[in-house]
């Protein structure tokens, strides 16, 4: 932890005294100390199953508590760094992606832990953010019955979309997507949403956008019948696409 703040210190230009060379051998030597970690880890007398590791942080399973114990003094001596036990889980899901993940203690005294996952970011709308936190927690704390739950918790959740479809201030609070903008607006193409939604707002580098996904236009083939919907935007919430917005979730 102390390693990485020196990282973002160092590799800060406003820092009075940057050097990024610096930054890069904290970063490198961080990545050291946990390669010799895990291989210390998965040898003798130990024999952990490396589970995931970035930053700050390293997941064993088939470990017990002694054991990791004895692995934490050996590492202070032979590594010269302070490790500690943070969490023991009884439910976890790692994926493939740096620093993503959901865990749980089994005490229901605890919140699972969920790290980085993109359905919950702030720029979803709430509605969406709120629905993958649900069933998140139902999955990680009730894994059996998770085939059977989370079905049924997306068809509820449909069902309430129509509910905040009917309902004009529940659309624009429940259903809105926002963007920070990270570019001048003059720097977006024409066809680029975020710009073209910045036009619209009168807003430009720093601030923050909102939009709908609406219905663009439907089209019918002439032949089978068929409807065809073209999806859109919109700064206001009229004639949301509300299988867009099933999809999405």
């Amino acid at each position: 932890l102390f390693a990485n703040a020196g990282f973002g210190l160092f590799g800060n230009e406003y820092f009075k005294y940057p050097n990024y060379q610096v930054a890069e051998c904290i970063t490198a030597e961080g990545r050291r100390i946990h390669k010799e970690m895990e291989r210390k880890g998965e040898c003798e007398p130990y024999n952990f199953e490396v589970v995931f590791g970035f930053t700050d942080s390293t997941f064993f399973s088939n470990a017990t508590e002694d054991m990791i114990q004895e692995f934490i003094s050996d590492c202070q001596s032979s590594l010269r760094i302070t490790v500690e036990l943070k969490n023991i889980f009884t439910n976890s899901v790692f994926y493939g992606k740096k620093n993503r993940y959901v865990a749980w203690t089994g005490s229901e005294k605890d919140h699972p832990i969920i790290k980085g996952l993109d359905g919950l970011a702030d720029s979803n709308p709430l509605w969406i953010r709120r629905l993958v936190r649900n069933i998140l927690v139902e999955i990680i704390k009730h894994p059996d019955t998770r085939l059977e739950m989370v079905p049924k918790m997306l068809n509820e959740g449909f069902l309430e979309l129509q509910e905040i479809h009917m309902d004009k201030q529940k659309m624009q609070t429940e259903l809105k997507f926002t963007q920070h903008l990270k570019k001048s607006v003059n720097d977006y193409a024409d066809h680029i949403r975020a710009g073209a939604i910045a036009r619209l707002l009168g807003k430009d580098k720093g601030d923050i956008i909102h939009w709908y996904e609406t219905i663009k236009e439907i089209k019918i083939n002439k032949k089978s019948g068929k409807q065809r919907i073209l999806s859109g935007y919109s700064i206001i919430p009229d004639n949301l696409n509300v299988e867009r917005y099933k999809r999405i979730l």
